[in-house]
C-alpha cells in the first residue's frame, strides 16, 4: 500500500516528532541533573569557606580556654566541622562529567530514533525544496520567453513602420 505523503508541517506536529521529544525530554532531565549537581558544588564551596572560618575561630577559643570540660566540647565540635568540611571536600572534587556522559550514552537510542524522524523531515523537506525550485525553473522559462516575444511585438506597431519609411525619406539627399 501507499503510504501518504506528509507535507512539512505535518511532519513538524508533535505525532510525528514523538521519538525527538521525547529524546528531548531525557536530555533535559539530564540537563537538570547535572545544573543541580553543579549547584552542589558551588553550595559545597560556599560551605567550606564558611566552616573554615568557623573553625579557625574555634581553634582561637580552644587555645585560649582553660576549662578542660569547655577544651574537650571545643575539640568535639572541631573534629565534628573538620568531619563536615572532609564531606564538602569530596563533593567538590568529584568528577560528575564522566557521569554524566554514562548518562547521556543510555540514552543514545532515544536519540538515534529522533534522527531517523530528523532525516524523514529533511528528506521531505528537500523534495519540497527542489520541487519549488523546478517550479521556479520553469515559470522564469516562461517569463523569458513572454518577455522576448513581447519585446518582438514593439518594433511590430504601425508607428516605428511609418517613422522608418518617413525618416529615410528625411534622410535622403538622392537626387529625384
Amino acid at each position: 500500500m501507499f503510504e501518504k505523503k506528509l507535507s512539512v508541517d505535518d511532519l513538524l506536529n508533535e505525532k510525528n516528532q514523538a521519538a525527538s521529544l521525547t529524546y528531548l525530554r531525557e536530555v533535559l532531565k539530564i540537563e537538570d541533573i547535572k545544573n543541580q549537581l553543579l549547584v552542589k558544588k558551588r553550595m559545597a564551596d560556599k560551605e567550606i569557606e564558611r566552616l573554615t572560618i568557623e573553625l579557625a575561630d574555634l581553634e582561637k577559643k580552644y587555645l585560649l580556654e582553660t576549662d578542660q570540660a569547655k577544651i574537650k566540647e571545643l575539640a568535639g565540635k572541631k573534629k565534628e566541622i573538620r568531619s563536615e568540611i572532609e564531606e564538602y571536600d569530596s563533593i567538590k572534587s568529584m568528577k560528575y562529567n564522566p557521569i554524566i556522559k554514562d548518562m547521556l550514552k543510555d540514552i543514545d537510542h532515544y536519540r538515534e530514533e529522533a534522527q531517523k524522524e530528523k532525516s524523514k523531515f529533511e528528506s521531505t523537506l528537500l523534495a519540497e525544496i527542489n520541487q519549488h525550485k523546478e517550479e521556479l525553473a520553469a515559470f522564469t522559462k516562461e517569463m523569458k520567453a513572454k518577455i522576448e516575444s513581447l519585446e518582438k511585438l514593439k518594433h511590430k506597431h504601425t508607428f516605428n513602420h511609418a517613422t522608418t519609411k518617413d525618416t529615410n525619406m528625411r534622410m535622403d539627399k538622392g537626387e529625384w
